[in-house]
């Protein structure tokens, strides 16, 4: 004859936190009389129905008597969902026979009192209990037990919107993982050991720490295999999650408690459900959670039990002394500054470009290459597994320019289940939204490429497609990237680019539907001023035809600096986003000579640039050197100190020649003090956000005498639609007209009249009337007033 115990499914006596014990004790010895009562010395009929990791559930029948019904029903204990019968309708017999007992208020439901519909919300999990059960799309597998997955719900307005939710995987534990660069301490109590027992000591914490290093090493591989297992499972596919329980976590008075919530997650295939939590643990990939008696815990509790004893019986997974090593090559370029630290920098990173020369060489030999999207940087930025090389990659996308996402910079509220890629980078900017709709996309997803190029630093450039499209040529159709002409056209497909571009324009889509496409037209017309200009420019020999500029920089009212646009200051974003990857925070200081390229850092923003060093500046004796630098890219200058100057590579010097040119207006001399701050006003008054045309009339240079060297000055006559910007600011008083101008030129009478009408209205300058700006001019005035 077998005994064993045996706990009544269902079931369970109250719990003895926040209660009076005599109480309970009382409670537990009429359950055991009533039990003894209707059981003992009597034939029963025993239905096991599940188990956990120390017991085994069952119900308990004496003829007509279920005895976990009749407990209920006294109210001696109370239900408990996760043990109960799988028969739905026992389950069912078990809540009425304790809503029957509430209803009498029976021993533990002395002071039951229902608590009305409107006033149940409060406690820490509120939304989990409003929200006990919801269906999805999984966007995202977070770690080997936490997935991320989309809902659709309604607002406050009762109009539909998607929310990213947090789902953990209730009562399983999944392998620990400890981050590669974290050293484990291990205490070695041998200071007060000699001779052998010392030497035994440190022999035995030598071979604790290998063991030790050796099953971190086996969990880690095993979370990995645990994530790419949801990964293959879930992404992309429809979930059903059910709420089993919260967890508070930390003890930080200063804080609140982390809230996290737990979840049963049902794989939805057709009309059957399956549990994944269960398939994790029978492929060995997790543990079952041990619980307390009275603690809550997943729907499926039983079935994880039984699963993990299998996989355990089976020796698989965690549960097996062999494990699968993950060799995986990195060829991501790191931050030059993380290997600057430990030494080596530039060794590490040439030796990185040769292994990432070799495999180039075998990419560029294959159509096609199986990738999966490991992380997404921006809407054509990627980090990208290569399984058949068992390697890791960064790839860009050709042909196409997206705008770089934005983080936000507000504070926003802890909430325990929503996405912090959400929190983060909101859908509301252009660089934001596309970066959404390809996390969508491609995220953690198989796609394919083909690569075209290797840059300098490591990364492969091509093509990606996701279903057998090329996924830059999706972006571009849905409005969140635009061309790049310079690289599309070596495209054979480069005419079905350019009418997917047309179309989105003409349908607003993405970008284009705040894009100023009047601004655009304007700009593009060929103004009256610009006529004029272009025959003083015929009669200098120069080019008619005028280029489209954006002024970066003003100096004063007739000085500045410029960018071209053409395709080069379109990748200038790329280069910006390049350098701040670089990390030049923690590249050691640098003193660089006059002349020489460098990275600065620029006070407005402290974000890294490329920057010419034009002077030192001295701060006195025994004290470190200032400098004045030029940014190469936007013209503008400032003093730096020492801290803020890092050496630039070369190679981002060649990557692409400087993007700002100085300019100066064609016939317009700026004022001197106090005039020249309204002049400048006066100047990005009129140049600010807008796309402008220059038209160059001469170039000279302007480098101070006694310097080697060359700086270049382009004399240019600016225009805005149909206004000449010089005339502008000499008609508003703002600057008057060069004496230096010719009386042939065909600006003069018009720069002439326009003065003498700033003159005639005492605008500007000319508020108190005759107002010389020259040191000759201010002793003809004084020779004048004698």
């Amino acid at each position: 004859m077998d005994q064993f115990p045996l706990l009544l499914s269902g079931v369970r006596l109250p719990s003895k936190k926040g209660s009076d014990e005599s109480e309970v004790e009382q409670l537990t010895r009429e359950s055991k009389f009533i039990a003894e009562y209707f059981l003992l010395h009597r034939d029963v009929t025993i239905t096991i129905d599940g188990v956990d990791k120390l017991n085994i559930f069952g119900t308990v029948t004496c003829g007509d008597i279920n005895i976990a019904r009749t407990l209920l029903e006294l109210g001696l204990v109370v239900f408990v969902d996760w043990s109960a019968p799988k028969d739905p309708s026992t389950s069912d017999s078990y809540r009425k026979a304790e809503k029957h007992a509430q209803e009498k208020r029976r021993k533990i439901w002395v002071d039951h009192a229902p608590v009305p519909k409107q006033v149940q919300s409060g406690g820490s999990h509120d939304k989990a209990a409003k929200e006990t059960n919801i269906t999805g799309t999984v966007v995202e597998v977070v770690n080997s037990m936490t997935i991320t997955v989309r809902v659709s719900k309604a607002d406050s307005n009762n109009a539909q919107k998607t929310v990213d939710r947090i789902i953990t995987l209730s009562s399983i534990r999944a392998p620990r993982v400890v981050k590669q660069d974290e050293e484990v301490k291990y205490s070695h109590p041998t200071a007060r050991l000699t001779g052998d027992d010392k030497n035994k000591a440190e022999q035995d914490a030598k071979t604790k720490k290998e063991e030790d290093d050796e099953e971190i090493k086996r969990e880690l591989a095993i979370a990995q295999e645990a994530k790419e297992f949801l990964r293959n499972a879930l992404i992309g596919k429809k979930v059903k999650c059910i709420f089993d329980y919260p967890r508070s976590f930390g003890n930080n008075k200063n804080q609140p408690p982390q809230v996290r919530l737990y979840w049963s997650v049902y794989l939805v295939e057709g009309s059957t459900e399956k549990n994944i939590a269960v398939e994790l643990v029978r492929q060995g990939l997790a543990r079952v959670v041990s619980h307390p008696e009275d603690e809550l815990r997943a729907t499926d509790y039983q079935d994880l039990v039984v699963s993990e004893k299998n996989a355990e019986s089976a020796h698989k997974g965690i549960h097996s002394a062999v494990y699968r090593q993950q060799n995986v090559i990195n060829l991501t370029p790191l931050p030059r500054g993380a290997d600057a630290s430990s030494g080596g920098g530039e060794t590490k990173s040439s030796n990185l470009i040769a292994k990432c020369k070799q495999f180039f060489t075998f990419f560029q030999n294959k159509p096609r290459i199986d990738a999966i999207v490991d992380y997404v940087f921006a809407a054509s930025r990627f980090k990208l597994s290569i399984p058949s090389q068992g390697c890791v990659i960064m790839f860009t996308l050709q042909g196409c320019i997206v705008d770089k996402p934005i983080k936000a910079t507000e504070d926003i509220a802890a909430k325990p289940d929503i996405s912090p890629f959400d929190k983060q980078f909101p859908p509301t900017s252009h660089g934001n939204k596309a970066l959404h709709f390809t996390r969508d996309h491609v995220y953690q997803r198989k796609v394919q490429i083909s690569v075209a190029s290797l840059d300098n630093f490591g990364n492969f450039l091509g093509h990606m497609y996701i279903n057998n499209k090329e996924f830059a040529l999706t972006l571009i159709e849905q409005g969140h990237a635009k061309l790049h002409y310079k690289i599309a056209k070596k495209f054979q497909n480069f005419e079905i680019y350019k009418t997917a571009e047309e179309k989105a324009r003409k349908q607003l889509k993405g970008l284009w539907e705040t894009f100023d496409f009047e601004a655009e037209k304007q700009a593009m017309l060929a103004p009256v001023e610009r006529q004029v200009v272009s025959e003083a420019s015929a009669s200098k020999g120069k080019s008619k035809d005028p280029f489209p500029i954006i002024v970066t920089d003003i100096r004063s009212g007739n000085t500045f600096s410029y960018q071209i646009q053409n395709e080069e200051t379109s990748a200038l974003n790329e280069l910006s986003i390049s350098l701040q990857n670089e990390n030049f925070a923690r590249h050691p200081h640098h003193a660089p000579k006059k002349g020489e390229i460098i990275a600065a850092q620029y006070t407005m923003d402290d974000l890294w640039y490329r920057a010419e060093v034009l002077s030192l500046v001295s701060q006195g004796k025994d004290l470190a050197f200032d400098y004045e630098v030029k940014y190469i890219d936007y013209g503008n200058r400032e003093v730096l100190p020492h801290s803020r100057i890092r050496q630039l590579d070369q190679e981002f010097v060649d990557l692409m020649k400087p993007q700002a040119y100085d300019g100066k207006l064609v016939g317009v001399k700026t004022p001197e003090e106090d005039d020249a701050k309204d002049a400048i006003e006066g100047f990005k008054e009129l140049v600010s956000g807008r796309t402008l045309y220059a038209l160059e009339i001469s170039t000279e240079n302007t480098a101070p005498k006694g310097t080697k060297g060359t700086q270049l000055t382009h004399n240019v006559v600016l225009t805005d639609k149909d206004k000449d910007l010089g005339l502008e600011l000499i008609a508003n008083g703002y600057t008057r007209v060069d004496k230096r101008l010719k009386q042939d030129d065909p600006l003069y009478a018009l720069y002439h009249e326009a003065e003498e009408y700033a003159r005639r209205e005492r605008f500007g300058i000319w508020q108190y009337g005759y107002n010389p700006d020259s040191d000759e001019e201010r002793e003809l005035e004084r020779q004048l007033l004698r």
